[in-house]
């Protein structure tokens, strides 16, 4: 039996909440939403605090990729239901940034042979933007500027995450079989 180390059970609790995000927003249960979204972001960040105090690991590094694609491109969907209109305002400022993210998953996935998160500081400073303008959306309404900004932000980080992803090694063989 495999035990999971503490970070990693906050990233299973973040892998756990998605389906339960995706739930409340179809349903348009908009005051559950607002309390679940933002714990969920807190499980990214203690994962993160508790990997580094603890060491990282390889499975840690693995499941935080995986969760953490998982929210993170679920987040436009659960806006799209909770707020329609915002979204159908900004989709021409979004649709490059998530193309571009989308793009960099392919490529590392093809290149690691599994979702990696390289964790590049552009990365997390335009995330970390964009979770502000989720969280300020949903309690009550971002200014629009905020927005087109945080999406030219969110696109250029995609852009240089894709031009690292593509300069990584392919996997070898070995490493292939040997995931977490």
């Amino acid at each position: 039996m495999t035990v999971l180390r503490s970070p990693d059970l906050f990233t299973a609790l973040r892998m756990l909440a998605v389906p339960v995000l995706y739930t409340l927003s179809w349903r348009g249960e908009a005051a559950a939403f607002r309390l679940l979204f933002p714990l969920a972001l807190l499980t990214d960040l203690i994962d993160g605090w508790l990997a580094r105090r603890a060491g990282p690991s390889a499975r840690g590094r693995y499941l935080d990729s995986i969760a953490d694609a998982l929210f993170y491109t679920s987040v436009p969907l659960w806006l799209w239901r909770l707020h329609p209109a915002v979204v159908r305002a900004w989709w021409p400022w979004c649709f490059p940034a998530v193309l571009l993210y989308a793009a960099g998953i392919v490529v590392k996935t093809s290149r690691c042979r599994f979702i990696a998160a390289l964790h590049l500081p552009t990365t997390r400073v335009a995330g970390a933007a964009a979770m502000a303008y989720a969280l300020w959306e949903l309690w009550g309404g971002a200014p629009r500027a905020m927005m087109q900004a945080i999406w030219v932000l969110l696109a250029l980080a995609a852009l240089i995450e894709l031009r690292t992803a593509l300069g990584l090694p392919r996997a070898a063989p070995a490493a292939r079989r040997g995931r977490p």
